[in-house]
């Protein structure tokens, strides 16, 4: 049996993940999505039981996340670009609207910006918020909802919800990662494929509460855009709302799938 025969056969009798944990799953998902990786070479792990419409509902979003994050990487670090114009060629043909929101024609003039001890230059890219809001944090709520399952082992529920919030490689390198995220993620975690390391490519921190209904995660793509969520159960955001109101906030359901947050007791802690 090939490989791909066997993780299908593996989501037998499992429900999605991704949408509140009692629909039928019959496919596995990735998440990240192999597009995310250098040359879509993807190692083996986090791959999650889904049902098709979580599956098949977000390949747009996987597309659009990718490209972010490698012109990220490109402009900052110097790299080739190769793999990114594929990408940016894609996603002109599926979805040429997100280009209303990034001023990739007009960078900054040239920065000297310090990468691990070496002095590079690297460019400003104006990002209208609007491509966060319409693609990029739906995709994140969903890469939370398989990270929340990798490490507690249970699907995100209809009454928890997920915040989250990007960290463009611009706030990374100039103000950096928020000290209170680093020291209070105790663990890190990565991908390899035998003797490679995809750590700069993919890795996150993370903390969990000793009853695991409460997480929070710091990823990093491309080793230049992090972000940050958050899986918390619905009672707490009533309750402390205005302390954890960083970002934007999703919910799923099995009738719904995954859904941003637009009204209910949060609605005050997150206008729209």
């Amino acid at each position: 049996m090939g490989r791909k025969s066997k993780l299908r056969k593996s989501v037998v009798g499992k429900s999605c993940i991704f949408c509140g944990g009692s629909v039928a799953a019959t496919t596995l998902e990735h998440a990240p999505p192999k597009v995310m990786f250098e040359d879509k070479i993807r190692p083996i792990g986090h791959e999650f039981p889904a049902c098709a419409r979580c599956n098949n509902g977000m390949s747009s979003l996987d597309q659009i996340a990718a490209m972010f994050a490698h012109i990220s990487g490109d402009l900052s670090k110097g790299r080739d670009g190769r793999f990114t114009e594929r990408l940016l060629r894609g996603v002109a043909n599926n979805n040429p609207d997100v280009f209303n929101y990034i001023d990739i024609l007009n960078p900054s003039k040239p920065l000297k910006i310090d990468f691990d001890g070496r002095e590079q230059e690297g460019y400003r890219v104006s990002v209208n918020r609007g491509l966060f809001r319409k693609w990029l944090n739906p995709w994140a709520a969903k890469q939370a909802c398989g990270l929340w399952y990798f490490e507690t082992g249970k699907a995100v529920s209809e009454t928890d919800r997920v915040i989250v919030t990007w960290l463009t490689n611009d706030q990374l390198i100039f103000e950096g990662a928020p000290d209170s995220i680093l020291t209070n993620l105790p663990n890190a975690r990565g991908m390899h494929m035998g003797r490679r390391d995809f750590h700069r490519q993919f890795s996150y921190l993370f903390g969990l509460s000793n009853d695991h209904d409460f997480g929070a995660f710091f990823s990093v793509y491309q080793d230049s855009v992090g972000v940050l969520s958050v899986v918390v159960p619905d009672h707490m955001v009533s309750r402390y709302g205005s302390i954890i109101s960083f970002g934007e906030l999703y919910r799923v359901s099995a009738r719904d799938g995954l859904q941003r947050c637009l009204s209910g007791p949060i609605a005050e802690f997150f206008p729209l």
